[in-house]
């Protein structure tokens, strides 16, 4: 995907695409797990990447873990928090994913958790608030098991006591 973003030929991009419309109409799992590193590692172009994987991801004949990708994009984002990063990019395309009832309330809890601890990290993204506000707004309310808490500072790659 870096390639088919980077680069200027248009025969490699016209045959990137080809491809990728035709893998991610399948699935998009694999896109879901790799997109925070992919847009990461872009040096232009992210708004174009970010339509275009959000067009892939709704178009799939299977449903999209929006899920995941959420809570992936948080956890890159906190793995990542020490190197110059644009957060705005990042924000913007998960205001993309609104909070759905359905989700799994774990994993609702997890990602309230390490939206909170991002939060506390950055503090010129603004738009973070409304995120946290949205995803607490669908929250059972219920307190988080201690085993999740580690889970997610494992992700985190924070070390508990």
């Amino acid at each position: 995907m870096n390639i088919y973003y980077s680069t200027q030929n248009d025969k490699t991009k016209q045959w990137c695409l080809i491809f990728f419309n035709e893998y991610f109409s399948i699935s998009c799992d694999i896109l879901v797990s790799v997109l925070a590193d992919v847009l990461g590692n872009l040096s232009n172009n992210h708004k174009v990447a970010m339509d275009q994987c959000m067009y892939w991801m709704r178009s799939t004949r299977y449903k999209v873990d929006f899920q995941d990708l959420f809570y992936n994009f948080l956890i890159y984002l906190i793995r990542n928090s020490s190197k110059s990063i644009n957060y705005k990019i990042f924000i913007n395309f998960l205001e993309k994913i609104p909070p759905n009832e359905n989700w799994d309330k774990i994993k609702t809890k997890k990602i309230i958790y390490a939206c909170s601890a991002l939060r506390r990290k950055i503090t010129e993204c603004s738009n973070l608030g409304s995120l946290l506000n949205n995803l607490i707004s669908i929250d059972d309310g219920e307190p988080m098991d201690i085993k999740y808490y580690d889970e997610v500072k494992a992700d985190m790659n924070i070390i508990s006591n």
